[in-house]
């Protein structure tokens, strides 16, 4: 008896506290994103995947680009190429940071995300991010990953892969601070 009414008080607490923290996640930003919005949609629901961008945001997505092909033939290529990246980013406004599909290497870039980052940390900041979705098709592909499907998941899944990157490429240990990135 004394185990259910334990029990049943900590359902009770842990109840009052998930709405508390739902509220406050929705006041926090993250890398320039609000927390509610860290499940990104389905790759399906993102309609406007592609490579015609507006003129303002050409110039980023040709950085981005470009820094990207350079990973490939550069200190991360194996990682990149063992994960299936695949050798171009695809641009959506439908969703508000980065993505990837989780398998096939498919990733999917805000262009207004990345001029976030390429201007708050450069061309580390972009290799950070990218190296962010890479390592979600690690999980996924080596470690047989459950599907994340809460933010809360979410987050607790990008907080050990920052700290994963941060521990394989010391050069990015500044990176999460000066983006707002979890560890």
């Amino acid at each position: 008896m004394r185990h259910r009414s334990k029990q049943s008080l900590y359902e009770n607490i842990m109840k009052d506290v998930r709405k508390i923290i739902r509220r406050h996640l929705n006041e926090i930003n993250i890398m320039g994103v609000e927390v509610d919005s860290a499940i990104q949609g389905k790759m399906s629901d993102l309609d406007d995947i592609g490579n015609d961008i507006p003129f303002k945001d050409r110039k980023i997505t040709e950085t981005v680009q470009g820094i990207y092909r350079k990973m490939f033939i550069g200190k991360y290529a194996y990682f990149m190429k063992q994960n299936k990246m695949q050798d171009t980013i695809e641009w959506s406004y439908k969703m508000n940071s980065a993505c990837t599909d989780g398998f096939e290497g498919r990733l999917v870039m805000n262009p207004e995300f990345a001029t976030f980052i390429y201007e708050n940390t450069g061309e580390l900041g972009i290799q950070f991010i990218i190296l962010h979705e890479t390592m979600h098709n690690y999980y996924n592909n080596v470690r047989h990953a459950q599907k994340v499907d809460s933010v809360a998941a979410n987050i607790s899944v990008d907080r050990r892969i920052n700290g994963e990157i941060i521990n394989r490429w010391p050069e990015f240990k500044e990176i999460p601070e000066k983006i707002g990135a979890l560890l």
